[in-house]
């Protein structure tokens, strides 16, 4: 029993070591008798090694398909670089649209949605779903499809902390989120990307006093 434990404690190291530095990477199935083959021991520790990154959530199982390596959850340092990035593509789209009624109909609509969410998932969906109407009316391909992609990372994979940071500034995101829409809807639009500026400066300054 102890030498399997100590061969599991090995396996279990090379694992944590070869993930932590991206050696493998996220999505990458793990190949049991690759990893055994590797440290000339038995599948049997490298599986209770698998199982207990799996408890530690750097691993996950997948029906049908084996054990993949976990994507990483987004902290608070990571979520204000995905903010620098989304705010950029947003603030090209406000600069450079023209506008219609239906967008404006549209926009409120993703107000209202956010307005009434009272988790930090749907509400996340919903405030995310916001900014993605604003790249959307753009009609740059390009630019909705990052901005798609930084939305679903953030949607996805927010650790506890971002997600409580996002639901923290709720009433005050929506604010913004109005007078965005309202700027706009009055052509206002060096108006509308200040509030964007400050709503992203309010983030930020959120999210820092969250770091230790």
């Amino acid at each position: 029993m102890n030498a399997i434990n100590s061969l599991k404690g090995e396996a279990y190291e090379y694992l944590s070591t070869q993930i932590k530095n991206n050696n493998i990477q996220p999505n990458t199935r793990i190949n049991e008798t690759l990893i055994a083959t590797h440290l000339n021991m038995s599948r049997t520790p490298v599986r209770q090694a698998i199982y207990q990154l799996e408890k530690e959530g750097e691993i996950e199982h997948r029906l049908y398909q084996g054990f993949y390596v976990r994507e990483k959850k987004i902290d608070i340092h990571t979520y204000i670089n995905l903010l620098d990035v989304l705010t950029l593509l947003i603030k090209d789209a406000v600069s450079t649209t023209r506008y219609k009624d239906e967008d404006f109909q549209a926009l409120d609509e993703k107000i209202e949605e956010a307005v009434y969410a009272t988790d930090h998932t749907t509400y996340l969906r919903n405030q995310m779903n916001f900014f993605l109407k604003l790249l959307e009316i753009k009609g740059n391909q390009f630019a909705y499809t990052a901005g798609n992609s930084l939305c679903t990372k953030l949607e996805n994979l927010s650790n506890m902390e971002v997600k409580e940071a996002i639901m923290e500034a709720k009433q005050k995101t929506i604010i913004y989120m109005e007078k965005i829409t309202s700027h706009l809807r009055l052509k206002e639009r060096s108006l509308a990307l200040q509030t964007l500026e400050d709503m992203h400066n309010y983030y930020i300054l959120q999210s820092l006093k969250r770091i230790k």
